[in-house]
């Protein structure tokens, strides 16, 4: 006798807030992190539709909750302001390509030398 197996219901997937990973490993980098993310919220503040976060779980794929990245600061247009536990790309239409350009730039690490440096 066969027996199939039934997959998972993907409403009831959770998709964490939070995956452990510390946002800065220094105070400096934090300072410099959190004002990147002030003053692109001050840039974009009077335009409704472009979500600015930190540190914040984006998830691009649904069904998969083990698939996300967590940059320092992103910046979503076309998407409106507001508090969010995750960005979820699936709740979020067309966005996915301009999300995935900002994430994919190289990565960079601050240090004291780098404070100078124009960014």
């Amino acid at each position: 006798m066969v027996t199939q197996l039934q997959s998972p219901d993907k409403s009831k997937l959770i998709y964490p807030a939070h995956n452990g990973a510390p946002m800065s490993d220094n105070t400096e980098q934090f300072r410099l992190i959190v004002w990147i993310k002030e003053n692109l919220e001050l840039l974009f503040a009077n335009d409704p539709n472009v979500f600015v976060a930190g540190d914040l779980l984006w998830y691009p794929v649904a069904g998969n909750n083990k698939l996300s990245q967590a940059p320092n600061v992103m910046v979503v247009f076309g998407r409106p302001k507001g508090d969010r536990g995750s960005y979820q790309q699936w709740n979020s239409i067309d966005c996915g390509d301009k999300l995935r350009r900002g994430l994919n730039r190289q990565k960079r690490c601050w240090n004291k030398n780098d404070r100078d440096r124009k960014l």
